[in-house]
């Protein structure tokens, strides 16, 4: 079965997105003399989340042994599922089940603080309440924390950041073999994507701040195609007056990722909190197997053997970089456009944008097409007409691709100062001074040459 679930991006509206290829295969192997019967697999599936988030599926296709297959699917208030009937699965033999997806991210926020007004709608209230072995808000330690972490601060989105800081900076990463509950990382100070985002959880729920928990991929080009190594975790809160806002303490690590998601987020399932927990265990919704065979026979013990691919489909990455001194008022800034996709792109406009108070960019420049894996680099005079410090200089390169015309960024900070030293900045006054020494060192060798 093959679906285009949303229209393609318009050439009119260029995103800061990034297409993924992400092909999962379900194995199910029958490792038993035992036939099974009325065999049902439930298999989860990736969604659109265009409310929330940027997330798109371009297209989705689905197949059985290699034929396409049309399952039954099913969208909960929080996710999607597919449900095969594969019928008979002899002993010894197994079925396979194949899903390709092209997915777009997108860039969400940053989130504008002064969008924030009001208070938490009681409709959201049900997802403040404690989860006992998960988020246990209700907890002295995780309540009376959450108080003093949002004393003094009116606004939601003070509270949220107050919360978001202390989470980041009291937890030290460390990879997690099972799954912790808010609690336990609040004790022991440790834990990786999943214990930050419970103990933020917790608190925020303490405070009275609605909460969701997603489960995905957070894309790390280092860590290859193996789409297992990118799993990640994160959360959304619900702001009033913006609605659902992502939250990951641990992504670009110091600073983390606050009312903003970048487009390597890609969502696989999300909730609310009761489904995550099984008495005193943590489990993240998986796929399930269902099947039945004759009384007085052995379990055929059929389960799922899962592995999945990622590959960036389309991908472009803008570097700036300078020369190492200036030439009178000009300073050459180098972006270096490289093409991280696996597909062409064309048509790249690439522009710089700064202060304008103190540096005057040229205008845009073009390269006509990039195959996959090259890089372009282009030179811009930048005038420089006063002092700036740690001022923000931006790339953007807007390029059409086989799924709309997309957008890159990338980002330099800048520090010039104008009329006196300053360590390693640039000084224009010192190239004027220089020029004048070398001007008198001239005239006085002449005057030499002369009295010989």
């Amino acid at each position: 079965m093959v679906l285009a679930i949303q229209p393609l991006a318009s050439a009119e509206q260029p995103t800061k997105s990034t297409i993924y290829s992400i092909q999962e295969t379900h194995q199910l192997p029958n490792n038993s003399s035992t036939a099974a019967t009325n065999v049902v697999a439930t298999v989860f599936l990736f969604d659109n989340h265009t409310d929330y988030a940027g997330q798109q599926i371009l297209s989705e296709t689905i197949e059985v042994d290699g034929v396409p297959a049309s399952p039954n699917i099913t969208r909960t208030e929080e996710n999607r599922a597919a449900s095969f009937s594969l019928g008979t699965i002899s002993g010894g033999d197994s079925k396979t089940i194949t899903i390709t997806n092209i997915i777009k991210v997108t860039q969400v926020g940053p989130i504008d603080s002064s969008a924030v007004q009001g208070s938490v709608p009681s409709g959201m209230l049900a997802y403040t309440q404690p989860i006992a072995n998960l988020w246990e808000s209700d907890y002295p330690t995780i309540n009376n924390k959450a108080l003093e972490l949002i004393a003094g601060k009116s606004n939601i989105y003070d509270q949220a950041e107050a919360i978001f800081d202390f989470v980041k900076n009291y937890l030290i990463y460390q990879q997690q073999t099972l799954e912790h509950s808010a609690l336990w990382a609040y004790n022991n100070k440790i834990g990786d994507c999943s214990e930050f985002t419970h103990l933020f959880s917790a608190l925020c729920r303490a405070a009275g701040i609605p909460t969701m928990f997603v489960s995905g991929y957070g894309y790390n080009p280092q860590n290859g195609s193996n789409l297992a190594v990118h799993g990640h975790a994160w959360a959304f809160i619900y702001l009033p007056g913006v609605g659902w806002a992502p939250m990951d303490m641990i992504w670009q690590r110091p600073q983390g990722e606050f009312a903003m998601l970048s487009d390597d987020h890609i969502i696989r399932s999300t909730s609310y909190g009761p489904d995550l927990v099984s008495g005193s265990e943590i489990h993240i919704p998986s796929n399930r197997v269902t099947y039945q065979f004759s009384h007085g026979q052995n379990n055929p013990n059929i389960n799922f053997a899962s592995t999945g691919q990622i590959v960036r489909k389309v991908a472009v990455e803008p570097q700036l970089s300078t020369a190492a001194s200036m030439e009178g008022d000009i300073w050459k800034f180098y972006v270096t456009v490289t093409n991280a996709g696996a597909q062409a792109v064309t048509n790249l406009n690439v522009a710089l944008s700064a202060d304008s108070t103190s540096l005057e960019v040229p205008g845009a420049q073009s390269i006509s097409s990039l195959a996959a894996g090259n890089n372009q680099v282009l030179t811009f005079d930048v005038k420089v007409k006063g002092s700036v410090e740690n001022s923000t200089m931006t790339a953007h390169v807007t390029y059409d691709s086989p799924y709309g015309t997309l957008l890159a960024e990338g980002q330099s900070t800048v520090n010039v100062t104008v009329g006196g030293p300053s360590g390693g900045e640039t000084n224009i006054m010192l190239f004027a001074l220089i020029g004048v020494v070398i001007v008198l060192v001239v005239a006085v060798a002449a005057v030499v040459l002369l009295r010989r």
